[in-house]
């Protein structure tokens, strides 16, 4: 605090109230400083930090990417969809009640021709020979009657064609599906689906299409709930539907789209983790994995995920719920999470942003316990939780680039700042005042849409920074009492 001193009739007077006033208008003159000089967005492209790959997924990208035009983000991606399709439902996180499992969906988005389909043929090639050793492995139990009474290996289904309609993408997962009508009905109990859609703005066309449930299969497939389109003819359910999906799309073409719009409130598109990907080097003369590298990987990945599936074979959709077990946080990720999450729940973005990014609290937790099989542990540990944070960063990042929300977010962090200086006003008068004692306080220099947005991020920040109850004023009007909440002293604080 500040020493003040007042001399009065050649007497000093020392006061801590004066000292008080002083440094509160200080205060004061600093955030209107701070408030005058506009927000400086970094409008270049994102970056990968190497947290985002750690132990094997970072050889795994450092070996795709050595000597090629490979983008290290997109081959992640590739090898996080292909490994987390291969665990299947046996692996979960616990949110509460759900037992939420660990199959996500994302979305690749960068210019033609720059790294987006190339970076699929490493995690491709690795992971083709991880299914040579996995069916190496399930020969070698069957031989010794260890399978369970499986007879044959479960090989993953891996679409890459298009997608067209809901009833398609339901009917390739069916619990029974009859191709005619003196066929017998097949009976598909393997519910893994990997979808690999190198023209996800051939999804946007379909979904655009009136009547068609694309859309809405892939959203309930995302979540795991039972999948039955209403059909007049040939109607099909999947039950406990598993279904990864990796998209490559242009940026143009993605937020040009009209169901761009649709898909950014339904909820389709915050269900992907929108990453940007170009390639920053240059290969005239690529070079394949060599197959020594190949071999040691394959084998790694293989022992991964026999562990994550409790070196069982069985695909079952029935059984698997009974064989499903939890990836939990240990001490040091458990404190970390509760320090992170109010962050990740009140990110100070523009409306479009925090649309697209809504669900990154479940991609984080989806992409730790991931980082954490890949190490062999059911514990997901402090780097795994700090690795999917950059993960939900860069994805952050991405969104705000490819969509370009430059001015939006300058705008957004404006509001924000004005909504610090509501909480200043209030905390002058003792933490409760009226709201014409906060106009007060601006003396006149912001405008009333201003100050109305900064008062909506103090309400609909989560849980609310003010109260705001209706009182009768000294003169007998209605006037509007405003009150700091516990949150908006813990949120001055940290100031």
């Amino acid at each position: 605090m500040t020493t003040s001193t007042i001399f009065s009739q050649g007497i000093t007077v020392d006061s801590p109230g004066i000292a008080a006033a002083i440094d509160s208008k200080m205060e004061k003159a600093c955030y209107f400083n701070r408030l005058d000089i506009p927000t400086d967005i970094i409008q270049s492209p994102p970056r990968a930090s190497n947290v985002m790959f750690p132990g094997l997924l970072g050889d795994i990208v450092s070996l795709c990417t050595k000597y090629s035009e490979a983008v290290p983000v997109a081959v992640a991606a590739y090898a996080l969809a292909w490994f987390s399709a291969l665990i299947g439902p046996l692996r979960f996180v616990q949110i509460g009640d759900e037992c939420r499992r660990l199959n996500n969906f994302m979305l690749l988005v960068g210019p033609t021709g720059m790294g987006k389909g190339t970076s699929e043929y490493g995690p491709k090639k690795i992971f083709k020979q991880v299914e040579e050793c996995l069916q190496t492995q399930f020969d070698n139990q069957l031989q010794q009657g260890q399978t369970e009474g499986i007879a044959e290996y479960p090989q993953l289904d891996v679409h890459e064609g298009g997608l067209s309609s809901g009833e398609g993408l339901a009917a390739a997962k069916a619990d029974s599906l009859k191709i005619g009508k003196d066929e017998t009905a097949i009976e598909i109990t393997d519910k893994r689906f990997l979808i690999i859609e190198s023209e996800f703005g051939n999804v946007l066309n379909m979904a655009e299409r009136q009547g068609n449930t694309l859309s809405h299969v892939l959203r309930n497939g995302y979540d795991g709930k039972i999948i039955r389109p209403l059909t007049k003819r040939d109607r099909v359910c999947v039950t406990d539907p598993y279904f990864v999906l990796v998209g490559n799309i242009t940026p143009s073409e993605l937020c040009d789209h009209r169901q761009n719009a649709v898909m950014s409130v339904n909820g389709m598109l915050n269900r992907m983790l929108i990453l940007w990907t170009s390639t920053t080097r240059r290969q005239p003369i690529p070079e394949p994995i060599d197959a020594a590298s190949l071999s040691e990987l394959a084998d790694r990945l293989m022992h991964c995920i026999m562990f994550a599936r409790h070196n069982s074979f069985e695909c079952h959709y029935r059984k698997q719920n009974n064989m499903a077990r939890p990836v939990t946080l240990d001490a040091t990720a458990r404190q970390l999470w509760v320090d992170v999450y109010p962050k990740l729940v009140n990110l100070p973005d523009c409306e479009q942003v925090q649309a697209l990014c809504r669900r990154h609290r479940l991609h984080v937790l989806i992409l730790a316990s991931l980082f954490a099989l890949l190490d062999n542990r059911d514990l997901i540990m402090s780097c795994d939780l700090s690795a999917a944070l950059a993960w939900s960063d860069f994805s952050r990042q991405s969104v705000l680039y490819v969509y370009q929300f430059f001015n939006e977010q300058r705008l957004s962090d404006y509001h924000r700042q004005i909504g610090e200086g509501i909480l200043r006003a209030v905390a002058s008068h003792n933490n409760q005042c009226l709201m014409s004692d906060i106009y007060n306080w601006f003396n006149n220099r912001i405008k009333q849409e201003a100050l109305n947005n900064g008062i909506s991020y103090c309400l609909t920040f989560i849980p609310p920074l003010l109260t705001i109850e209706p009182v009768q004023s000294k003169r007998g009007r209605p006037a509007k009492q405003v009150t700091l909440s516990q949150e908006g002293v813990l949120y001055l604080a940290s100031l």
